[in-house]
């Protein structure tokens, strides 16, 4: 084999610097992208729900005008450590959680746009 098909053929097998660390960004990237989508998949007061996957489970419940930047009455969940407006659920009134503490909430749904569609609500039993 000559230099130069021995420089090719190496050069094939072993990616340069510039490809290498293309490869390792995109190998990261998609890491991250499975483990953000991973943890969120779990719907606890502490896991986030993503777009499009269905939950129920326990949340923290309050008023929003409770919550720090909201300071406005409405109903909120703690989903991924935030609090969101809860929307979808036509059993409760728009103050449903005002001036009670403490509130533990069973819901089943996912978040869209910034807030949690609730398909099923119910309040969780402290027991």
């Amino acid at each position: 084999m000559t230099q130069f098909a021995r420089a090719r053929y190496v050069g094939l097998h072993h990616p340069n610097t510039e490809d290498s660390e293309m490869l390792k960004l995109i190998v990261s990237c998609l890491i991250a992208c499975g483990l953000l989508l991973g943890c969120t998949a779990e719907s606890t007061p502490s896991g986030a729900p993503s777009g499009g996957h269905s939950h129920e489970h326990v949340h923290s419940a309050k008023c929003g005008c409770t919550i720090e930047g909201v300071e406005e009455c409405g109903n909120y969940v703690e989903v991924g450590g935030s609090y969101v407006p809860l929307v979808g659920v036509d059993s409760i009134s728009e103050q449903e959680f005002c001036k009670k503490t403490g509130l533990l909430v069973e819901l089943e749904g996912e978040m869209k746009d910034g807030k949690f569609h609730a398909k099923k609500f119910g309040y969780h039993d402290h027991d």
